[in-house]
């Protein structure tokens, strides 16, 4: 067995954007800690094609501008997001003016941004470093959790072989891999069952150019819809497009269960043919551009729990490594033909507060109740990460966003041409 090669104050259990910005914080406040981190992957990743989790909301983006201090990384680096955007289905989703829209009208003043996981991750790694953290690309093989208050030992392989630690705290940042959750058998099963895939394609996919209905293009006056994150919300699905500062785009398909089964698109032809019957407009542009396809992933039944996240004995867990449980909004459709939020009840829409731009919730003429209560509330879907067996990759830190800020407004679709 080899000896303890260092002792450390906190081992952090993967490298990904939780484990990191954890470091980077714990640095921040005690400069005095000793930090490492151990990462599987090598650095630096992949850009674009590394992971999701890429929209971030204004409380994350809150907290790495200026808790954690990266405002010009984010400022030169990733892209100012536009808000969260919605269209909702309406005849056969051909056309993009005649659905219902929510989103911005001009820019918030709160700003969040797109980020290009791969980007942020480098920059943060390189920034640890700096801060005198230790960070360690090799496999976690084990962990002995102390319960008499002695240090906790971890094990990695790399290269040369087998190498100890030991650490008053452990955390599990290994994300859907769950290390210290598998360890403790601390699994916990929750009733939602949905699947996601994705996929990068080195093209700019841009929604504003789905329609030459002049009168649709001007509603937004101040910003650019490419730059939101737009979802196609369809009956038990959504389709996520994520604008990437590397140029690419992220495409994403969320769906319950019980609506689009696993296998209508568990491979990349087959997520291509159900986007051709679910958003055809969206399916025209990609296909377009397939050869431009940078990779696919796919997650089944992605909602999971944990019974425990931290512990008096000086472990706990952190991001992904806890739990992912009901990240979307999904749209179901209901026995009416209207579209209806799924295990809430309808919300009467409340007025716009003193000082938004926009209508924020308003309700619109043309919009009918279930699209207005939609539009008035609702939490912004957080995509996941990893692959089919999750391989410990990191997701973001997931935070409910509600809508109804500065800048949003319900717009209304476009009357149907006569038929």
């Amino acid at each position: 067995m080899p000896d303890i090669a260092g002792h450390y104050d906190v081992a952090i259990l993967g490298g990904g954007i939780t484990g990191l910005t954890l470091a980077l914080q714990l640095k921040q406040t005690d400069p005095g800690l000793e930090v490492t981190v151990i990462e599987r992957k090598q650095h630096p990743v992949a850009e674009a094609a590394h992971k999701v989790g890429e929209s971030s909301v204004e409380v994350q983006a809150h907290y790495l501008r200026d808790v954690l201090g990266l405002e010009d990384h984010l400022t030169h680096e990733q892209l100012h997001k536009f808000g969260l955007r919605m269209f909702f289905s309406h005849d056969g989703n051909k056309e993009i003016a005649h659905r219902v829209e929510y989103g911005q009208v001009a820019a918030a003043p709160l700003p969040s941004y797109q980020l290009d996981r791969g980007r942020l991750e480098n920059h943060l790694g390189e920034v640890i470093a700096e801060q005198g953290v230790s960070f360690v690309h090799s496999k976690v093989s084990g962990v002995e959790l102390s319960e008499d208050g002695s240090d906790h030992i971890v094990e990695y392989h790399d290269d040369d072989g087998s190498h100890r630690i030991a650490a008053r705290w452990v955390v599990d940042a290994t994300g859907r891999a769950g290390l210290l959750k598998r360890k403790l058998d601390l699994a916990k099963p929750v009733a939602h069952r949905a699947n996601s895939v994705w996929f990068r394609i080195a093209h700019q996919v841009d929604v504003q150019g789905w329609s030459a209905d002049e009168a649709w293009q001007e509603r937004v006056c101040d910003g650019q819809r490419r730059l939101s994150t737009n979802h196609l919300m369809g009956p038990g699905y959504w389709v996520w497009l994520i604008p990437l500062s590397s140029g690419s785009t992220s495409v994403g398909i969320v769906a319950e269960d019980s609506a689009h089964t696993f296998q209508d698109f568990n491979t990349l032809d087959r997520a291509l043919d159900w986007l051709v019957e679910h958003e055809p407009q969206c399916a025209a542009e990609v296909l377009a551009h397939r050869d431009k396809i940078q990779d696919f992933r796919v997650m089944k039944d992605y909602a999971y729990s944990c019974q425990q996240v931290y512990s008096e004995n000086r472990w706990c867990l952190t991001g992904e490594a806890g739990g992912l449980d009901r990240p979307a909004v999904l749209v179901r459709r209901r026995p009416d033909g209207d579209q209806q939020r799924p295990d809430h009840r309808p919300r009467r829409p409340g007025p716009a507060r003193r000082g938004h731009r926009g209508h924020c919730c308003r309700p619109q003429p043309g919009v009918s109740r279930p699209e207005r209560h939609l539009a008035g509330r609702v939490r912004e879907p957080v995509p996941v990460d990893g692959q089919p067996e999750g391989d410990g990759r990191e997701g973001h830190l997931g935070h409910d966003h509600l809508l109804g800020r500065a800048g949003a407004a319900v717009l209304p679709r476009q009357a149907s041409p006569a038929r």
